[in-house]
């Protein structure tokens, strides 16, 4: 009689009973995979890459529109680049220009280092302004 005493795990697994555990392996591989995703994919994410330590403004934010936006960029040794690539001038205004006859209401952001002077950015969006681009928004960083 002695030997005849089971657990009642043991019983229950002679007998088919399902096991009830969860097996989470898949869950933490399939985790893993997305963390990895988005690891890589976030520094992507950024339009108009090029790094420019921006302004604070405690200005509201300008609509969302449903088209990426033209971003002009200005480091602080003056370079300019049209969203990752860096052109002169008389280059960019070419470029936008040929934009702008395909698509006559054209909107540029504009991004500059808050080290460059006030008559710098002004002195930039006045040659594009004559250049007949007119719609040009400053772009700045949230406090």
């Amino acid at each position: 009689m002695a030997g005849s005493f089971q657990p009642v795990s043991q019983r229950s697994r002679r007998r088919g009973a399902m096991n009830s555990t969860i097996n989470i392996t898949p869950l933490v591989d399939v985790m893993l995979v997305l963390m990895v995703i988005f690891m890589v994919a976030a520094p992507m994410l950024n339009v108009g890459g090029i790094s420019v330590d921006l302004p604070k403004s405690k200005a509201n934010p300008l609509d969302k529109s449903q088209e990426e936006p033209v971003i002009i960029s200005m480091s602080k040794d003056q370079k300019l680049f049209i969203q990752d690539i860096d052109m002169p001038f008389e280059d960019l205004v070419k470029k936008l220009q040929g934009l702008l006859s395909q698509k006559p209401d054209l909107k540029i952001y504009l991004k500059a280092d808050q080290s460059l002077s006030y008559g710098q950015v002004m002195d930039m969006m006045g040659a594009l302004s004559k250049e007949g681009l007119s719609q040009i928004s400053l772009i700045v960083s949230t406090p």
